[in-house]
């Protein structure tokens, strides 16, 4: 990459990133400071979830600016749901989560506690109130760091940077480092080959859900493994989102290399353009 041409990216980038900086502020601005009027209206919504949908608005508005550009995927290409890569590495997810718990505290198994985890997990109203913010906020913070922020990334540097970026952007508000960068990593290079909000949104959730699973009680009124184990844990947890992440990759290759002919490969490359 020429210096000047680089030089011409990062100020293009500097000033996108600026421009959806500020339409987040016109646009989210007055809902964020209206935040205690609204929950004078509505009891039950909380300050995190009001926060996170004040922010909606500005996400869309983000999103809509960068697909005037050329520079973000479109909608049917946000929303296609790839339900097979999506539900097999969700499911991967949730059973590394259980292999470690049930490996590391065994106990927790036999004596049956697995079967208290379920029915606390889905009890009501407490369900509600935890899962329909965790839902909400799930998408709403892959809209922003993936279908907008990755993509601005991907467009201006390249797709692997795109992934590298994303992910470090929002990983320094998190003290779970040796989980949180390994699972950011994951779901952003799954938005890479999928291009797929719908796919990173449900993984990031299931992710979610696991570390709830068995380090905290919040969501399963029982945390299947101790604290004192879960700095052991954490790291192997870590690698294998990490190896998870590298067999997503390499199988998705594989299975692109099938479907397209190296000529017609070649081909689309050459009229393909360089943003996303």
């Amino acid at each position: 990459m020429q210096l000047p041409s680089l030089i011409k990216k990062i100020l293009v980038f500097i000033g996108l990133a600026l421009v959806l900086c500020a339409a987040t502020l016109v646009v989210s601005g007055p809902l964020m400071l209206a935040q205690d009027s609204l929950r004078g209206i509505a009891p039950w919504l909380t300050a995190d979830l009001a926060t996170t949908l004040a922010m909606l608005p500005g996400m869309l508005a983000c999103l809509f600016l960068l697909q005037r550009l050329e520079r973000a995927h479109d909608w049917s290409t946000l929303i296609a749901p790839h339900w097979r890569s999506t539900l097999g590495l969700s499911l991967g997810v949730l059973t590394i989560a259980v292999v470690f718990a049930a490996s590391a505290n065994p106990q927790a198994f036999l004596d049956g506690h697995l079967a208290s985890v379920g029915a606390a997990a889905l009890s009501s109203p407490q369900w509600a109130l935890l899962w329909i913010p965790l839902v909400i906020g799930t998408v709403i913070g892959e809209g922003l760091a993936r279908a907008i922020w990755q993509s601005l990334w991907t467009s201006c540097f390249g797709p692997w940077i795109g992934v590298l970026s994303s992910g470090l952007m929002f990983i320094w508000v998190r003290t779970d480092i040796a989980i949180a960068l390994p699972a950011t990593l994951l779901v952003a290079i799954v938005f890479m080959r999928t291009r797929s909000l719908v796919s990173s949104a449900i993984l990031s959730l299931a992710i979610h859900l696991s570390r709830e699973f068995f380090t905290s009680a919040s969501f399963t009124g029982l945390a299947l493994l101790p604290p004192k184990l879960q700095s052991y844990v954490a790291p192997l947890h870590g690698v294998s989102l990490l190896v998870l992440a590298l067999v997503f990759d390499l199988r998705w290759r594989a299975r692109r290399a099938e479907l397209d002919p190296p000529n017609e490969r070649a081909a689309i490359g050459a009229v393909e353009p360089t943003s996303v």
